[in-house]
């Protein structure tokens, strides 16, 4: 019953994000101010307590070089298998299929339900923002040849991920873990506040953001994009559920990780890398939806087989 009312509400900030949004009370755009307040403010002061009790482990790095490997792999993939499509829909694939929405989405709602997992998942977000910060942008540009103007090198990758407050947080935070200096008490308590705004902020955002999906010409690309990641997504978790050389814990939010949505960052690089940007949109509002059900399916069948 917890479990379900944990849910429940949940998705009750969500839908209430898009009911608020259609019936006025937020303009069209609303939802980037508290995207900004989201990204410089609730988030990273929710990776401090995320940090706040963590304890320095090998095994942490080698999750962050997960988040590299899943977030990167299906857009590697796509960009083989889909040789004869036009290098807009390549550029589509491949760009939606890296990465996931990880401190805006799936943070805040695994939190809600596994009370350890905050400094697993931030972690695993390193990997993840080098990726979606312009990693996966550099790759498809490069292997799509659409060409030298605008495209990403090293140094602007790391530039940019260098201005993401959300990343230089987890960097600091991991830095004081590894030197073994603990967060001040008084931090803790001054930042409490803005971290437990995080949650709500997060989906009221998701929710604001979500648009009705127009059935247009390429709605069949999208479609097969969200299956991609959803079998992408079972495959992985098979994988790392039952093969990974990780604890219990780490397994079993990594296999809810990789059925998050598609990264807010991809229709920006889609547009830039010569694809259907506002396709990409469309595909973004639909993988919520879609990670939201696979997430919660995992995250109850890991419930009902720790029951037993």
């Amino acid at each position: 019953m917890d479990f379900v009312l944990k849910i429940a509400a949940l998705i009750l900030i969500l839908l209430g994000g898009v009911f608020l949004r259609r019936k006025g009370f937020f303009e069209e755009g609303d939802y980037r101010v508290i995207s900004r307040i989201v990204v410089n403010m609730t988030l990273p002061a929710a990776v401090v307590h995320a940090f706040s009790d963590f304890e320095k482990s090998g095994e942490m790095l080698f999750v962050v070089l997960a988040g590299i490997v899943f977030s990167s792999l299906p857009g590697m993939i796509s960009l083989l298998f889909k040789k004869r499509k036009d290098k807009g829909v390549r550029a589509f694939f491949a760009l939606g299929a890296s990465g996931y929405s990880i401190g805006s989405f799936a943070m805040p709602l695994i939190q809600t339900f596994y009370e350890s997992s905050s400094a697993i998942v931030c972690m695993f977000d390193i990997g993840n923002a080098v990726v979606v910060t312009g990693g996966a942008y550099a790759l498809t540009s490069a292997v799509l040849q659409t060409g030298a103007e605008g495209r990403e090198t090293p140094g602007s990758i790391l530039k940019k991920l260098c201005s993401s407050v959300p990343f230089d947080t987890y960097v600091l935070m991991f830095l004081l873990v590894c030197l073994n200096v603990r967060v001040p008490d008084v931090v803790l308590k001054l930042t409490a506040p803005v971290a437990a705004a995080n949650k709500f902020l997060a989906m009221l955002m998701i929710g604001m953001m979500i648009k009705p999906v127009s059935f247009r010409s390429g709605l069949k690309e999208v479609i097969w994009l969200v299956i991609y990641r959803a079998l992408l997504g079972i495959l992985f978790a098979v994988v790392i559920f039952f093969a990974a050389p990780f604890s219990l814990e780490i397994r079993k939010i990594l296999t809810v990780l990789v059925f998050a949505p598609i990264s807010i960052f991809a229709p920006v690089y889609t547009e830039k890398a010569g694809g259907d940007g506002g396709l990409a949109g469309v595909a973004s509002s639909v993988s919520v939806f879609t990670g939201l059900v696979f997430m919660l399916v995992v995250m109850f069948l890991e419930t009902l087989l720790a029951g037993q």
